[in-house]
């Protein structure tokens, strides 16, 4: 994940390797889900994605919830995480001045973002003091017809160490 100094985002270079267990199953369509959430909701000008599935002596793996989209909404979240550290920016901040706005093309399919509801302003909701520790899930989807965007705490995190005394 490339990016300048003010934390816009300028590219990525992602390889995403599936573990198909013996048998091909539902592995191709995985993969097409895995490597097109690659980029998450962010704008970023250069995206390359190569993904594969291989076969291997696991038990079988097949589609599960999050169809591979989970998975690659993990690798982006946690490496902007780390480049927020690197960068000494908040990680909200990277997040909010990358997020895609109406009109912008989603980097992996080059789909037109028609929703209108402002991920900005979701995650400025979302964020705020009295929601740290709740987990986000963002996923603005462009599959077949118009984008829709999908969200809402997926974990919250409580310090329950009161109740261990």
């Amino acid at each position: 994940l490339g990016a300048k100094h003010d934390g816009t985002l300028v590219s990525l270079d992602v390889s995403i390797d599936l573990d198909g267990g013996p048998y091909a199953s539902t592995s191709g369509p995985v993969l097409g889900s895995a490597c097109y959430f690659a980029a998450g909701p962010y704008r970023i000008p250069r995206v390359r994605v190569h993904g594969r599935a291989v076969r291997t002596n696991n038990p079988v793996c097949g589609a599960m919830r999050g169809f591979g989209a989970v998975q690659a909404c993990f690798g982006i979240e946690s490496t902007m995480d780390l480049l927020a550290e690197k960068l000494a920016i908040d990680p909200v901040e990277l997040r909010r001045h990358n997020v895609l706005v109406e009109g912008d093309e989603f980097p992996t399919s080059g789909q037109r973002f028609t929703d209108q509801t402002d991920l900005r302003d979701v995650q400025a909701q979302r964020y705020d003091e009295q929601n740290r520790g709740t987990g986000l899930n963002q996923q603005p989807c462009a599959f077949p017809g118009r984008a829709i965007l999908v969200t809402r705490p997926l974990v919250r995190v409580e310090n329950l160490a009161h109740r261990h005394r």
